[in-house]
């Protein structure tokens, strides 16, 4: 499991990919992140997708939100558009916020990335 203790965002281990897109295309970029989370207490945890380092649309999504008993699954689904040709990053943040000293958790995490060529 991975423990989320940032109140800013930080790249998730392991939920990065790479996509190609070949040159004089562009792509728009489906993200889909799954997990199953555990807030602390008083947390919320929040997740965004970054395309080369650009955070994608929406801005972030809401996973978790305490009180949540069990680590329930949740899905989050970002998008972008007219994504220039190259092999750019797809990376997944997380941040905690709420509590006075944050402590979340995420496991059996899933990265999905497709990619729509134009």
């Amino acid at each position: 499991s991975f423990h989320v203790t940032s109140t800013s965002y930080v790249d998730i281990p392991s939920m990065t990919k790479y996509i190609t897109i070949p040159g004089g295309t562009t792509a728009d970029v489906m993200v889909m992140f799954c997990t199953e989370t555990g807030p602390d207490a008083d947390d919320k945890v929040y997740v965004r997708a970054t395309i080369r380092g650009v955070v994608a649309k929406p801005d972030s999504a809401l996973l978790a939100d305490a009180p949540s008993s069990g680590g329930p699954s949740r899905c989050a689904l970002f998008y972008e558009t007219n994504v220039a040709a190259g092999s750019p990053a797809i990376k997944m943040q997380v941040r905690a916020v709420g509590g006075a000293s944050p402590d979340s958790y995420l496991l059996r995490r899933t990265l999905l990335v497709t990619a729509n060529i134009h």
